[in-house]
């Protein structure tokens, strides 16, 4: 819950832990199991009732907002299995006959259970609000109602009327969550104090009558989070609901250019409270509109956000200039190109394969087989030396061995293994007796066992 969680309140990376408060290097279009966020509710809800706090309902309440709410097609109701945090990644929600994973049948479920945790009794004359949800508790026991109306998270204000047929004692427990940036408590229009006690929860106790009503004023503010690992990618909230901003098919992905990080009011504004939409203040390459993570729906998006301060801006600037440069040398010097997990070029190169499929990471697509294998067709040069270059992303644990092949021969093996956050270049001579008098030729990724990952490549040049 504090080591292993995304902004989100999701977990895992194509379904695994890694190592403690180190999330920067697991961000792709793999993060946060559905199923997963699915159990970890389950085992918030029995940890709050052996020891009610409010850092289980925190949580709870944040991986309910964020994740599961969003894990719906707003669209069609279709619902998702992972919930991306790379840059540039987007949402893959399923179909009505052609699609039905794990998080189907627990999608379908999340859904239904939106009221199980908001209340919270004691067995005797305690009640606690968890969540700040518009909703009716029947507490038979003591004979009483607690009607609760809000348009949290769109307004800070939350109201409770008591229906009873007689006086009553009881203690309520109201969350006051982390994010609050206070909280005001009225009973019957006149202010009551609003201590936290140890358990993070303002207990009011006294006699109750019918018609009493308690309003709470939660104060949500902006503020932003480092994901762990990295002080320098950051995502915004505002109270406990997660900020993203849409991105067109080609457009590139926003930094935050700004030399204090942490003060989010800084870099972002409100520009419509009553529908929770905001904007960047010190964006490159240009402003973007920040919306509630859970109004993205299946559209590119990211949500951490690199920070750089401004004099680092400016080295960025000369770095992307001189990767213009690179890619001019490498345009010139290009036979052919390949982009795998894009219909058309894998039309245009006769892409085959078996257990493979496509994926998407930072808004760039790839491919990788599992226990199989992936050919296409490249142009050559006949008449000059020919060098396959192939880009992977290094951070990968899991058995990602491989050979490549030309035309049935090996030219070479690849084991990515741990090499690192970032894309690797690699490159392999063609023996010139594959090349000469051809035109094309077919390169070839195959797993070396059933249980072993071709890939993942996400891009192919044949250069001179």
């Amino acid at each position: 819950m504090n080591h292993h969680s995304y902004a989100i309140g999701g977990n895992t990376e194509h379904e695994h832990f890694g190592a403690p408060d180190m999330l920067a290097n697991r961000l792709s279009e793999g993060t946060c199991e559905t199923c997963n966020t699915y159990n970890m509710l389950k085992l918030t809800r029995h940890l709050f009732q052996a020891d009610p706090s409010s850092r289980y309902a925190d949580y709870y309440e944040r991986a309910l907002y964020n994740q599961i709410l969003a894990s719906q097609n707003p669209d069609d109701g279709m619902v998702c299995y992972m919930s991306p945090m790379g840059s540039g990644s987007r949402k893959t929600f399923s179909l009505p006959f052609d699609s039905f994973w794990c998080c189907v049948g627990t999608g379908m479920e999340n859904h239904a259970r939106y009221g199980e945790f908001i209340y919270f009794t004691d067995g005797g004359s305690d009640v606690f609000v968890n969540l700040y949800i518009p909703s009716t508790f029947d507490w038979e026991a003591q004979g009483t109602k607690l009607e609760q109306k809000t348009e949290f998270p769109y307004s800070d204000d939350v109201r409770l009327r008591i229906s009873t047929a007689r006086p009553r004692r009881f203690a309520l427990h109201l969350r006051r969550p982390a994010w609050a940036g206070g909280c005001e408590i009225s009973v019957n229009g006149r202010p009551v104090k609003s201590a936290t006690d140890e358990t993070g929860y303002i207990r009011i106790d006294r006699k109750w009558h019918d018609n009493d009503e308690v309003r709470l004023v939660v104060k949500q503010t902006l503020r932003s989070e480092a994901i762990p690992g990295d002080s320098t990618q950051r995502a915004y909230l505002y109270g406990p609901v997660v900020l993203g901003t849409a991105l067109a098919e080609e457009e590139a992905v926003p930094v935050i250019v700004a030399d204090g990080m942490a003060d989010a009011a800084a870099q972002i504004e409100c520009t419509d409270p009553a529908r929770l939409r905001f904007r960047t203040r010190t964006a490159q390459p240009a402003q973007k509109e920040l919306i509630p993570y859970f109004e993205i729906g299946g559209r590119r998006m990211a949500v951490y956000f690199r920070h750089f301060p401004t004099a680092a801006w400016q080295e960025r600037l000369a770095e992307l200039r001189m990767r213009e440069d690179r890619e001019a040398w490498l345009r010139e010097h290009t036979v052919s190109q390949f982009t795998p997990g894009e219909m058309q070029p894998e039309r245009d190169h006769n892409f085959c394969g078996e257990k493979t499929q496509p994926h998407e990471f930072e808004g760039r697509k790839y491919r990788e087989s599992s226990g199989g294998w992936f050919s296409f067709d490249m142009d050559v040069d006949p008449a000059r030396p020919n060098t396959l270059y192939c880009t992977y992303w290094g951070n990968r644990f899991y058995n990602h061995s491989f050979d490549i092949e030309v035309n049935g021969v090996k030219i070479g093996f690849e084991n990515i293994h741990n090499w690192g956050p970032r894309y690797i270049e690699r490159s392999y001579r063609i023996p010139e007796e594959l090349t000469s008098g051809q035109e094309r030729v077919t390169v070839t990724l195959r797993a070396i066992r059933e249980d072993a990952v071709a890939g993942p490549l996400f891009d192919c040049r044949v250069m001179r």
